[in-house]
């Protein structure tokens, strides 16, 4: 099923900073607890979660 499905190393690049990034400011976010921390480290963990399982469950093309 999810043979069909594939990125390119660009892609890959690109989901990998991504994650990168919006685990980093989860991360501030939390340690900060400012105005609506809530709502932002849930929005920046959901960016970095999905970026991550795309790169680990579909297959990388070069």
């Amino acid at each position: 099923m999810l043979e069909n499905y594939s990125y390119t190393s660009f892609e890959g690049i690109i989901l990998l900073l991504i994650m990168i990034i919006a685990g980093k400011a989860f991360r501030e976010n939390w340690k900060k607890q400012g105005n609506q921390w809530v709502m932002k480290s849930w929005l920046y963990g959901i960016l970095s979660g999905i970026s991550f399982l795309i790169i680990v469950v579909f297959k990388l093309t070069f």
